[in-house]
């Protein structure tokens, strides 16, 4: 929690908005999908839309 506000956690926000930074806290609690599911959750909406 330290290094959101600190902005260390910069590199992990993979959307670079809040939705990335509620995404950091529900992995690192446990809650949420891992980091590859959603790359791939991405990744799959990037090529649905090209």
């Amino acid at each position: 929690m330290r290094a959101l506000r600190k902005q260390q956690s910069r590199a992990f926000n993979l959307t670079n908005d809040i939705h990335g930074e509620i995404q950091i806290i529900e992995r690192a609690f446990g809650f949420g999908n891992d980091v590859m599911a959603d790359m791939m959750h991405m990744l799959e909406n990037h090529l649905k839309a090209a």
